[in-house]
C-alpha cells in the first residue's frame, strides 16, 4: 500500500486535468488498477452525472478503496481481477472512457 500512496499525488493531478473534461459528462468510466480509490475518489466528487468502475487484483486495495469511496456507493462498482477475467471485460465493454494507471 506504501506504493499506492507514493503515487496519490500523481493520481491527484490525473484526475483533476479529466475532471475538467467530463465534469458535465454522463460517462461511464472505467479505472483500471483503481488501487485505494485516490483518482475514483476525485472523479465522483466532481463529475456527478459519471459511474465509474474500478478493476483491481488486489484485494486490500479494493477494501481500502471501499472505505474511501462510501460516499459514492450509488456511483460506483469495484471488480476483484485482471481487465482480462470475464467480469472484468464485461466492464470494459460497457465504458465510455478507460482509465488506466501504472503504480511502478
Amino acid at each position: 500500500m506504501a506504493l499506492y500512496i507514493k503515487f496519490a499525488p500523481l493520481q491527484l493531478i490525473l484526475a483533476s486535468g479529466l475532471v475538467h473534461c467530463w465534469a458535465n459528462e454522463n460517462i461511464e468510466i472505467l479505472e483500471i488498477g483503481c488501487g485505494t480509490g485516490v483518482t475514483a475518489k476525485q472523479l465522483l466528487q466532481h463529475c456527478h452525472k459519471a459511474r465509474l468502475t474500478g478493476i483491481d487484483n488486489a484485494p486490500d486495495m479494493l477494501r481500502q478503496a471501499a472505505i474511501n469511496l462510501k460516499k459514492a456507493v450509488r456511483s460506483l462498482s469495484v471488480v476483484e481481477g485482471s481487465a482480462t477475467e470475464h467480469s472484468a471485460k464485461q466492464a470494459v465493454e460497457g465504458a465510455s472512457a478507460t482509465l488506466s494507471q501504472r503504480a511502478a
